[in-house]
């Protein structure tokens, strides 16, 4: 799987998070209704593939909750070590499209085959 992003990446979106939420640290799901679906609608891709539209190796599965901060979910991440600025990371709300229809993106993440799914690959 390809659809990943970069920690430079993941630096771009939580800026535009701060920008947007100045005083507040949104779920993930408020950003992914509120920023990263608006932002991505016209390209009708993930985030990820927005940013690179060839792709971005995997190099790291990244899990989250959707209830978590975003600021604090992307500065976790920072902290990291053995992520380098380079490595791709697999981040399913950015990397997957979040404004494809629900059968649309079940058909991608291989609903009736998990082990072929996007986050199988990615582990």
């Amino acid at each position: 799987n390809e659809w990943g992003v970069t920690t430079a990446d993941l630096k771009a979106f939580v800026t535009e998070v701060t920008h947007k939420w100045p005083h507040e640290d949104p779920s993930v799901y408020k950003v992914n209704y509120e920023l990263i679906i608006p932002r991505t609608s016209k390209e009708n891709c993930s985030w990820a593939l927005c940013r690179h539209p060839r792709g971005c190796m995997i190099k790291h599965y990244v899990t989250h909750t959707w209830a978590e901060g975003a600021k604090e979910f992307c500065e976790a991440i920072f902290g990291c070590p053995g992520i380098s600025a380079k490595d791709g990371l697999y981040i399913c709300f950015l990397s997957n499209p979040q404004t494809w229809p629900r059968q649309d993106l079940a058909n991608i993440l291989n609903a009736g085959n998990p082990s072929a799914s996007p986050f199988a690959v990615a582990l």
